[in-house]
């Protein structure tokens, strides 16, 4: 990934890579190095429940145009939740742990919620 926005930052062009919230791909020594070195990188934190996603979903990029803030459309509202809800699609399940907090195991259908919503590719 570092190599291929390299590429595509000396040519000029456009990119944007995206990730789930919680990805730790944006930790890799490469990437941090790479991003750091690039004079404007533009970040942007939207929900895919805003683009009739399975899911509620948070997600994260990283760009090099300021155009990829057009995805944020801001809070998550408590009955965009609750629509999503309706759907029944269960990514993750929770549980208390050992010490007594929670924890988190991805379900079969988070698999699912790794495609685009059709909406998320038409505001692209």
């Amino acid at each position: 990934v570092a190599l291929l926005i390299l590429v595509l930052q000396c040519v000029g062009a456009a990119w944007m890579v995206e990730q789930p919230i919680s990805s730790l791909a944006w930790w890799h020594p490469r990437l941090r190095a790479l991003l750091r070195s690039i004079d404007r990188i533009y970040v942007c934190r939207w929900w895919m429940g805003h683009y009739h996603g399975k899911t509620p979903k948070r997600h994260i990029c990283w760009s090099n145009t300021p155009k990829i803030g057009r995805l944020d459309k801001g809070v998550l509202k408590k009955h965009q939740r609750e629509e999503i809800a309706k759907m029944g699609v269960k990514s993750a399940a929770t549980k208390v742990n050992k010490k007594g907090g929670k924890s988190y195991s991805g379900t079969s259908a988070l698999r699912g919620t790794g495609t685009y919503p059709p909406h998320f590719g038409l505001r692209l």
